[in-house]
């Protein structure tokens, strides 16, 4: 647990020094979305917030990390569970394309850190789980150089539970 914190030190630190550097690279983005997956029998809704560094590596291809959060509202059940999840943070490796002057497609691909480090109380799974492999693809539509509408699919795989959402967001390039 302390290398996972370590990490994610790290990682903050090398975005941050990054940002003061080039701020041409650094984006922001905010999404909203409907559980799909197993998550989508217990939540009702998924916010998602990301930030991204990325370099352009070619006219077209932009590439680098990305960290963010996404957090599972709760429906309103009775007795519902709630020793599962209810947010991650995604690290992730991330990959842009420029289709056109409008268009963009890529792909997020890393690790989701389970929100609750793993400590399900009342569990039902066999074993506890910190996290599980993160994949996401996205397309963009964008209105400004650096103004987006991104439409993504989510998908957290975990040993016995599976976190996914479809969802419509923003994104801001700083």
């Amino acid at each position: 647990m302390k290398s996972t914190w370590l990490c994610l030190a790290v990682f903050f630190l090398f975005c941050s020094s990054l940002s003061l550097n080039a701020q041409e690279g650094f984006k922001f983005e905010a999404n909203v979305g409907v559980p799909l997956a197993d998550s989508g029998d217990f939540y009702s809704f998924a916010l998602q917030g990301n930030f991204y560094y990325s370099w352009q590596v070619s006219d077209k291809i932009y590439i680098g990390p990305t960290i963010g959060i996404i957090y599972l509202f709760e429906e309103d059940f009775p007795e519902s569970f709630d020793s599962l999840p209810a947010f991650y943070i995604p690290i992730a490796a991330s990959g842009r394309v420029k289709l056109n002057t409008n268009w963009a497609a890529g792909f997020d691909l890393g690790y989701a850190i389970d929100g609750n480090l793993g400590t399900y109380f009342g569990s039902a799974f066999e074993e506890d789980s910190t996290g599980g492999i993160y994949l996401r693809p996205v397309i963009g539509y964008y209105f400004k150089e650096k103004l987006a509408l991104i439409a993504s699919y989510a998908h957290i795989n975990q040993k016995h539970y599976k976190a996914a959402s479809l969802s419509l967001g923003v994104n801001f390039w700083f």
